[in-house]
């Protein structure tokens, strides 16, 4: 399929573009080849969620592809591209943001870990952020703050291992990675950030 257009929508950590072709728009995920285990993660994350029936977008060819930009090799994911609009904040979205989550979490629920799917730890999910607040946060008050908060948030998280309360978690659960299509479903993007860990995580974050 040849592609005419390349819209960007973001420039983050990833570059997704709307792709347009002379048949059907698509959206396209690119990663540097460097980073293919984050972009084949998130495709089979994905997979395994839309062919349950989850709120996600259609995952497209299985394959990578390889693209060229500025004569860089990136390597693309595509998925059906979800016309629509990321969600409002308000009570009544951020509680159809919260029952979205809740079915990719209960979906999880039949199944086993997969073998692709990584553990996210306390390491990761805690004390890297914290590394990356102290480097760049001069009032030291607050550090301090956010240093104990840190600690007992760990100490809470490591009481409960309750294998009851672990499961898919989609890592970044906010209303910017949620549209809200033209029929008004609420439906669940990006999930670049998808692990094996506490899914109560999915719930807090996503509150306004």
């Amino acid at each position: 399929m040849k592609i005419q257009e390349l819209l960007p929508l973001s420039l983050n950590r990833s570059y997704v573009y709307k792709a347009i072709t002379a048949r059907e728009d698509f959206l396209l995920k690119i990663l540097p080849i460097n980073s293919l285990d984050r972009l084949q993660r998130e495709y089979l994350a994905i997979q395994t969620l839309f062919r349950e029936g989850a709120p996600v977008p259609r995952p497209l060819k299985e394959e990578n592809n390889i693209i060229q930009i500025n004569e860089v090799a990136f390597m693309a994911r595509a998925y059906e591209f979800v016309e629509g609009h990321a969600l409002q904040i308000n009570k009544s979205n951020f509680f159809s943001l919260g029952t979205s989550i809740g079915h990719i979490h209960n979906i999880w629920d039949k199944m086993k870990k997969p073998s692709w799917l990584r553990d996210i730890t306390i390491n990761e999910l805690l004390y890297n952020s914290l590394d990356a607040i102290r480097n760049s946060y001069n009032d030291c008050e607050s550090l301090l703050l956010t240093e104990r908060l840190t600690s007992t948030i760990a100490v809470i998280l490591e009481k409960y291992n309750d294998e009851s309360l672990f499961g898919c978690s989609h890592g970044d659960a906010h209303h910017l990675n949620a549209i809200q299509t033209t029929l008004g479903q609420t439906v669940i993007i990006d999930f670049e950030d998808v692990g094996w860990q506490w899914r109560i995580y999915d719930q807090a974050n996503h509150q306004p």
